[in-house]
């Protein structure tokens, strides 16, 4: 009997681990992020966070203190550096078809936010800017929607206007990609089976 629930026991344990999903969440508005979860565990994925060591960051700090005085009047005058909104969005739609490329069948997408308005402080610059930022959105919704498990949801905000009269862009995306450890292992199965088949028609042939 006792051997009977600890099988019981481990099966519950191994179907339940299939079945945990495993998130990465893309997220923009002020700086890109991206990250994993799994259950209560959040990974930073991008922008990496870097290892502190005492010792050398002490040092570091002793030889950037002159430096930092000098330029310290510079920072102040020069006008600060507007986001890159295309590079943003560049940079999520080759992470977006990264993660896709292989993950497509099993993966469950969940759109939360995309909401963009375009503003330069020059409405000829904003309009030019404006397109070409369509554009790319229209890439990424595009490819978002070709994976079979792609919702958007009820109270996502969605929409890419002009602001003529702003003078910085505002972002706000969110996108949620899951997938379970059953879903990764077909995928890797299937992969495999095809390599399998590749390869004896390959022999076959030769």
């Amino acid at each position: 009997m006792t051997g009977l629930l600890i099988a019981g026991a481990v099966l519950l344990f191994f179907v339940f681990l299939l079945t945990v999903p495993f998130h990465a969440v893309i997220s923009a508005d002020d700086e890109l992020r991206v990250w994993i979860r799994v259950l209560f565990v959040k990974i930073s994925v991008f922008p990496a966070k870097k290892r502190k060591h005492p010792k050398k960051e002490k040092r570091k700090r002793e030889k950037q203190a002159a430096k930092k005085k000098k330029k310290k009047e510079k920072k102040e005058a020069a006008p600060k550096k507007k986001r890159n909104i295309l590079h943003m969005l560049r940079l999520i739609l080759r992470i977006a078809a990264a993660i896709m490329k292989k993950l497509r069948r099993h993966l469950r997408i969940r759109l939360h936010a995309y909401e963009i308005a375009v503003a330069t402080g020059d409405a000829a610059k904003t309009a030019v800017l404006y397109g070409a930022v369509a554009g790319l959105s229209s890439n990424l919704f595009e490819l978002l929607q070709s994976g079979i498990h792609f919702k958007v949801k009820k109270s996502a905000p969605v929409d890419v206007s002009a602001d003529f009269l702003g003078e910085k862009t505002k972002v706000r995306i969110k996108i949620d990609f899951s997938i379970n450890l059953w879903g990764v292992l077909a995928t890797l199965l299937a992969a495999g089976i095809a390599f399998v088949k590749n390869k004896s028609q390959t022999a076959v042939k030769s």
